[in-house]
């Protein structure tokens, strides 16, 4: 790391973290600019609301809970076997990563 840029990165550090994202911000955006890209994280620190997501993505409500269930179970697997294979697959996951 640039030398030059450690005391910076410890004063951004100890700003509230409001503060912190304000600059990230301004940097995004300059660096947006600089590099003559369009500002493509505008999602990120401006979420939209969710009345503006649902009108891009109109869903229905749900009227009947039994549409929500599914028969993807196979019914010579137990809870416990899924289980066991979900901790199987996580500990694979740890030791991979």
């Amino acid at each position: 790391m640039n030398p030059q840029i450690q005391p910076l990165i410890k004063t951004v550090k100890g700003l509230p973290f409001p503060d912190q994202l304000q600059i990230l911000r301004e940097i995004t955006k300059s660096m947006s600019v600089s590099w003559k890209k369009p500002d493509t994280q505008d999602d990120f620190w401006y979420p939209k609301t969710i009345e503006q997501h649902l009108k891009a993505n109109p869903v229905d409500a749900v009227k009947d809970i039994n549409d929500l269930t599914g028969d993807f179970w196979p019914e010579d697997e137990s809870a416990d076997d899924f289980i066991k294979y979900t901790y199987g697959q996580r500990s694979k996951d740890r030791k991979a990563g």
